[in-house]
């Protein structure tokens, strides 16, 4: 783990204790079973993805990851823009990325994508 993220880690201290009662929350309406947690302790790198775009599997998934990695979230602009809630994206880390359904199309998208993770792997989180 970078020292970024370390250092990122230990100032969300009270953003665990949220992760915790929104892990609880959720598991009201979801059984969630974590198998391979030894692969999130590795220091390398990892890109980890949803298995499909529900709006709620990626809360699940970081809700649960928070716990083992200092994982960077990605959310879509058509999120991140929304007053009530961008401090809270603000907060934890999230990196905003356009929205696959507006504006262009195809490998132009791809490609914006790809440079909002290099630098935001660049930045170490």
């Amino acid at each position: 783990m970078s020292y970024q993220q370390q250092n990122r880690m230990k100032n969300k201290k009270g953003y665990r204790f949220l992760a915790a009662i929104y892990r609880k929350a959720l598991s009201l309406r979801y059984k969630v079973q974590l198998d391979g947690v030894e692969i999130l302790k590795d220091p390398a790198t990892l890109l980890i993805l949803p298995n499909h775009q529900a709006t709620v599997d990626p809360q699940i998934l970081y809700s649960q990851l928070y716990r083992y990695t200092a994982a960077a979230l990605l959310v879509s602009s058509l999120y991140t823009e929304i007053g009530i809630i961008k401090p809270l994206f603000t907060y934890i880390g999230a990196i905003s990325v356009p929205d696959l359904e507006r504006g262009r199309k195809g490998a132009e998208q791809a490609a914006q994508l790809y440079r909002i993770v290099l630098d935001a792997l660049g930045e170490g989180k």
